[in-house]
């Protein structure tokens, strides 16, 4: 199946407009850079979050890094971003912090751009707890348990 991008979308000024050849079928992606796009997909790139204090993606998946809550607060204050990943024990600090500001943001009518949050700490009850406070403002959390071999330690690297 063959897509191509036929034009800037006229009515937003950003965005494209796919051709999916095949069908003749046209689709509206909101991506406003085209250096932000996958072309072997044509789609755009995930915007990957990750708040860990220690590990990185074993696999060199493209990510933003931010190894303190207060730096991770800060890029997700910077756009949408498609996953964010959560430790939950940090050195000298935990995610929890971040998700009390996205409540209190939430509280004061603000909103974070999140398409899911996962959770990947070993620590007890992080998962549940995070979801505890993150799911009733509508966001997605899930834990990720199967974690043999998907980090290495940021010296590795």
């Amino acid at each position: 199946m063959e897509k191509f991008i036929l034009a800037v979308d006229p009515g937003t000024k950003e965005g494209f407009i796919i051709v999916d050849a095949a069908s003749g079928t046209f689709t509206n992606h909101p991506a406003s850079d085209p250096r932000d796009w996958d072309y072997s997909t044509l789609m755009p790139k995930k915007r990957i979050l990750m708040i860990d204090d220690e590990r990185c993606f074993a696999d060199n998946r493209e990510a933003v890094i931010a190894r303190t809550s207060e730096d991770g607060i800060e890029h997700l204050q910077n756009g949408r971003w498609d996953e964010v990943w959560l430790d939950f024990v940090l050195v000298g600090d935990d995610t929890l912090t971040v998700a009390k500001w996205v409540r209190e943001l939430h509280a004061d009518g603000g909103n974070v751009d999140v398409g899911t949050f996962i959770v990947h700490s070993s620590a007890i009850g992080a998962h549940q707890l995070l979801e505890m406070i993150l799911s009733p403002l509508g966001y997605t959390v899930i834990p990720e348990f199967n974690t043999h071999g998907l980090f290495t330690l940021k010296g590795d690297k």
